[in-house]
């Protein structure tokens, strides 16, 4: 699962670049975006864990 935040890595560029600029817009466009891949992943996990 961990695996999959390693390959976001230009996604976490971006989140540091919106926040270190001040861009408060695009810091939170990213961060939900990351969230809500995050969030996919986990109820993915979960449902593997419920279904096997």
């Amino acid at each position: 699962m961990l695996s999959a935040e390693v390959s976001r890595v230009d996604s976490y560029r971006e989140l540091a670049e919106a926040i270190t600029s001040g861009d408060a817009t695009r810091a939170k466009q990213s961060v939900a975006r990351l969230l809500r891949l995050a969030t996919d992943e986990m109820l993915a996990v979960i449902d593997q864990l419920v279904t096997s």
